[in-house]
């Protein structure tokens, strides 16, 4: 075991490389520094003056309300609130300790966000009332500054600082009396924290979080610091989104969560940039153009995304908003939705993208092919949706949200799962992170040398996760391509290197037919030339509330071709954090000899299966 996990490491860091590593290593250091360090030397070290530049007077069109009630402000009090993160909730007295060890870490990880706050503030703006949460925001920032001094404790991650000073900055602008001298030291000193102390390292969603900050807060400030920042972090960015940001409109951590986050965040800070220097980089407009294009394909007609890595709906902003979000920034259409966006989208001047419309979405009714993202998608009869993976699983040197999904699908009819992976229930490390990371989980067949006996720990996987974020060895894909049959069908294939070290060569196909208006048939074929004794097995996950009768004609028609055996296990589908929606999976087992093979899975589905 020790070995084992010896070798995972050592590959992990063959793929991030030495320059990051050393960029960790540093990083790592200063935490440890920082964490030992009595506060006063901190704000020595991070060059802190003795006050912030001038808070300047922009984004007026922000602004809720000017004067408050005082005499509502003076009867009110609060004892406790109630906060919901992760489908957990907890009603906590103020004040709290805002860095409680009994709690998730990412749990905590929402608390300091105060992403929180952004729902308050769409709630009263429909109530049209906002005396209650003016107040109690002033209360929490005031109780966050006193409990969490420089440094220390989780709110003084990179992460949590760059959706905060966002956040803290909307409130300031919603509510310019609720900027006062103490809060906006503390809203400096953060930037200044998170520019010494962006996430080089990491790099990816976190990174374009930390840089967006960045430019967002600097703008704010007058001065020569905050023009150094903006500077540096506009800088940045460019480079990151050209990296990061894939030439069909994805995201390369390969998750639709975050790519519709991180599409969200671009759009905000475009439209800051535009109100405050009148005129957005024609790269920011272009990027937030193809991320769009790919997200219209992605979410479809049916209104659904792939739980292809770490995609958990917590993660993922309302999806139609984000797509009118930037279609109005796009285009100034009309925003349809009541909520905190409009103050971003009021007063903008039209922008000029008559270049950029030929890159609009090229629509197909049948297949949309996202070849740099990995994924092809078959739509057919308009209600069905099959999400295939078959490419790139992640970026070498960010592995933190990939899974061993390589070649696995997803079924859906009318926007209802019918044969679905398990989705992403939490981060914390344990069993279950590491079954929802694994091959086991997907729809996939798995590979492993005979040994007489079929053992679990075996398999090998396409992309090694292991731990909670990382992964060593990543399958490379081979080829990949989709088209039409001859009867009015539609079939995708793909083939990945991931099982070359145990002789085996894979490659799948799946092929979809309409056999009448209430019937579908689903092929899939499992072509393997092995050079040695293996073991295999095929997964299946139903969707919570399907019939194990749509697997049986499947479990019959292999037995037919080989001498195989299956059991079936009580697993769950995810598609929130914390949620678990208990269904039935079936694996299929046997044993190959050398020489080529193809395993045909027939699943026929019709109106009483749905």
């Amino acid at each position: 075991m020790i070995k084992k996990y010896f070798c995972l490491y050592v590959k992990t860091l063959i793929d991030i490389g030495p320059l990051r590593i050393f960029i960790r290593i540093t990083e790592e250091i200063k935490k440890l520094i920082v964490k030992i360090a009595p506060t006063k030397i901190l704000y020595n070290f991070a060059g802190f003056s003795s006050k912030p530049p001038q808070f300047l007077d922009l984004l007026g069109d922000f602004k809720i309300e000017e004067n408050p009630d005082e005499v509502f402000v003076k009867n009110i009090k609060f004892k406790k609130i109630k906060f919901k993160f992760l489908n957990e909730k907890k009603l906590l007295k103020i004040p709290f300790n805002w860095n409680n060890k009994e709690w998730s870490k990412l749990w905590q990880f929402n608390l300091h966000y105060f992403d929180w706050s952004k729902e308050w503030l769409n709630k009263c703006l429909a109530k049209n009332n906002c005396k209650k949460e003016k107040l109690l925001l002033g209360i929490l920032i005031d109780e966050w500054i006193k409990s969490n001094p420089l440094g220390k404790g989780y709110g003084w991650h990179s992460y949590t600082i760059s959706l905060r000073i966002r956040n803290w900055i909307w409130i300031f602008r919603f509510f310019p009396e609720l900027a006062s001298k103490k809060r906006i030291e503390s809203l400096w000193q953060q930037i200044i924290w998170l520019y010494l102390n962006p996430e080089i390292a990491n790099g990816g969603n976190h990174l374009i979080e930390n840089l967006i900050s960045l430019i967002i807060g600097s703008l704010q400030f007058d001065g020569i610091k905050s023009k150094q920042i903006y500077s540096w972090a506009l800088k940045k960015l460019k480079f990151e989104l050209n990296e990061q940001i894939l030439d069909d409109g994805g995201h390369f951590e390969r998750s639709a969560s975050y790519h519709f986050l991180i599409l969200e965040r671009l759009v905000e800070l475009a439209c800051v940039i535009q109100k405050i220097k009148f005129n957005s980089p024609i790269w920011l407009v272009e990027k937030i153009l193809i991320m769009k294009v790919w997200g219209e394909k992605v979410y479809g007609k049916n209104k659904i995304i792939p739980p292809f890595n770490d995609s958990a709906s917590e993660i993922c902003p309302d999806i139609e908003a984000v797509i009118n979000f930037a279609e109005t920034f796009l285009y100034k259409k009309k925003y349809i939705y009541n909520d905190i966006r409009n103050f971003f989208l009021k007063n903008l001047n039209k922008l000029k993208v008559n270049k950029l419309s030929k890159n609009r979405s090229q629509k197909n009714n049948f297949v949309d092919d996202l070849k740099d993202t990995g994924w092809t998608i078959l739509r057919f009869d308009s209600n069905w949706d099959l999400f295939f993976k078959n490419g790139i699983a992640c970026p070498k040197y960010l592995p933190s949200h990939v899974h061993s999904d390589l070649l696995s699908f997803n079924l859906y009819y009318k926007s209802k799962p019918i044969l679905i992976e398990t989705g992403t229930s939490l981060y914390e490390n344990g069993s279950i992170r590491k079954f929802e990371r694994s091959g086991e989980a997907h729809n996939v067949i798995q590979f492993a040398l005979h040994n007489n006996q079929i053992q679990e720990e075996n398999w090998l996987e396409s992309v090694e996760v292991w731990d909670n974020f990382r992964a060593g060895r990543k399958a490379s894909p081979i080829k990949r391509g989709y088209g039409f049959l001859n009867d009015d069908g539609l079939w995708v294939n793909g083939s990945h290197d991931g099982f070359n070290s145990i002789g085996v060569k894979h490659t799948r196909e799946i092929r979809i037919k309409k056999i009448s208006t209430f019937e579908m048939k689903l092929c899939i074929f499992d072509f393997i030339n092995t050079s040695k004794i293996i073991n295999w097995r095929l997964c299946f996950h139903l969707g919570p509330s399907q019939s194990k009768e749509i697997l049986k004609p499947t479990i019959k028609k292999i037995k037919e071709q080989f001498n195989s055996k299956y059991y079936w296990k009580k697993t769950w589908y995810s598609k929130s954090f914390g949620e678990r929606y208990k269904r039935d999976s079936l694996f299929i087992c046997g044993i190959l000899n050398p020489g080529y093979r193809v395993i045909k899975s027939e699943i026929k589905i019709g109106s009483k299966n749905k």
